[in-house]
């Protein structure tokens, strides 16, 4: 009653997940049996197997409740989501939102100033296709039709389906009452460290970097000497093939295995063919630098190790004394001068 006073309209497409391997199946297929009987999972893990082909995951779907004196099926886990058409269709509706989307083209550059994602290479480079001559994604005559995107999630969602570059025509917008062609490319994950590596097919932060072909030995990254050697970009090309053999692998223990040696697993968003698992990954900014990381490098080894001097560090202090912060947000960190000041930096 309150939702229809107030307007409310859901419009989440719902769907039933197998709680053991999580795949996805329509709601509708799962409360429909005629003979009430319960819909098992049909997923199998391992196609690629002598031995395990044929083994289906054969998780039951949903179970049995009584409701109006009558016994109904009715899913054990929903998973909702409202799709990215629908979540563009009503921000196109907003007005001034299709203004906002040409702002860019008008904004002020300053040479060798880089300001905002618009003055860099994934933004300036981005190809339609990957036919020679292709147009780039991004470019002024499509600046409110070919949108970019961020993922942003505290942990992996390893339901499948919930990621797509999208291709819409909207009936209506704001400023075409008879719609428009929409095209959407996701460009940037931000999310925090465990997440961005779950997302992206890649292991764990605590025994490779996702960027670099740096490993840890026991979760230790030294050996910087030669920074040379160390900064080498991974190839996306190399990682999605990788990818793709974690697939293949006939077993969990093989994929464990493949893991280890190749640190590299399969994530969906592999699916995406222009998707960069290595440059779409933005640092996570919370983390690193609030939280502990960025303290524990410039107290154990930039001032322990004598990197930092006592000058440096009073011109640091002389540089934050003079930063403005509103009321709302946490006190600038004091002491740096003296190298006690980092202890106290907050998600602020």
């Amino acid at each position: 009653m309150l939702r229809k006073v107030l307007g409310l309209i859901d419009r989440f497409t719902q769907f039933a997940a197998c709680q053991k391997c999580h795949k996805l199946y329509k709601k509708e297929d799962i409360i429909s049996n005629d003979d009430n009987t319960i819909m098992k999972c049909s997923h199998v893990e391992f196609p690629n197997s002598a031995t395990k082909r044929l083994k289906q995951c054969q998780t039951p779907l949903g179970k049995k409740i009584s409701l109006n004196n009558s016994i109904s099926i009715v899913p054990e886990l929903i998973y909702p989501v409202s799709s990215i058409q629908q979540q563009l269709s009503s921000m196109f509706k907003r007005p001034g939102f299709e203004e906002l989307l040409r702002h860019w083209t008008r904004r002020s550059v300053i040479d060798n100033i880089l300001s905002d994602i618009y003055d860099r290479q994934i933004w300036q480079n981005l190809k339609e296709s990957n036919e020679q001559g292709s147009n780039n994604f991004f470019r002024p005559d499509k600046t409110d039709t070919h949108l970019g995107l961020m993922i942003n999630l505290d942990w992996f969602q390893p339901y499948e389906g919930t990621i797509y570059s999208t291709g819409v025509i909207l009936n209506r917008t704001y400023e075409c009452p008879n719609g428009k062609d929409i095209r959407a490319a996701l460009i940037i994950a931000s999310c925090d460290i465990p997440g961005a590596q779950k997302l992206c097919g890649h292991i764990s932060a605590l025994a490779s970097c996702y960027r670099c072909e740096k490993r840890a030995n026991n979760c230790n990254f030294g050996g910087m000497a030669d920074m040379s050697d160390w900064v080498i970009m991974k190839d996306p090309v190399e990682h999605r093939q990788k990818a793709l053999e974690w697939r293949r692998c006939k077993s969990n223990a093989e994929r464990e295995r493949f893991v280890k040696e190749n640190g590299v697993r399969w994530s969906e968003i592999l699916r995406l063919p222009y998707f960069d698992p290595i440059r779409f990954v933005v640092v996570d900014p919370m983390h690193c630098l609030f939280l502990g990381i960025a303290k524990w490098i410039t107290k154990r080894i930039w001032i322990d190790e004598g990197v930092l001097t006592e000058k440096d560090l009073q011109s640091i202090q002389k540089k934050m004394d003079e930063f403005k912060v509103p009321s709302d947000l946490g006190l600038i960190p004091g002491k740096i001068h003296c190298g006690e000041g980092f202890s106290n930096f907050t998600a602020d």
